[in-house]
């Protein structure tokens, strides 16, 4: 006769009150957003180098070189060749302003 450890699968069911612990994955995509050209209160307003996606970038949140938070797209607007994107900072991103001012941003967006 075998013993059954407690928790242990049998038969290849998992056994009753033993759940999956495995997390979902969120894998996120860095892509190139534009260059900071001015910064108006708590927003910052990036140039476009390209067409974007809004849907794939409304909301989606901002970086900066180094995989650091700048915040969150909020609009976009302008011309739709090479459209405007404001970023409301996060907090972080608020006491890096000057550096950020001229420099290339980043959005991760969802894949999958």
């Amino acid at each position: 006769m075998k013993r059954v450890a407690e928790g242990a699968q049998t038969d290849g069911e998992p056994s009753a009150g033993v759940e999956s612990r495995r997390k979902k994955s969120k894998k996120k995509k860095k892509e190139r957003l534009g260059r900071v050209i001015h910064a108006v209160g708590d927003y910052l307003i990036v140039r476009c180098d390209r067409r974007i996606n809004i849907g794939r970038v409304m909301r989606s949140t901002v970086i900066a070189k180094g995989k650091k938070k700048v915040g969150k797209v909020h609009d976009v607007f302008g011309p739709v060749a090479q459209p405007y994107v404001s970023v409301r900072m996060s907090e972080t991103g608020k006491r890096r302003i000057p550096k950020l001012l001229g420099n290339k941003l980043y959005f991760l967006r969802k894949i999958g």
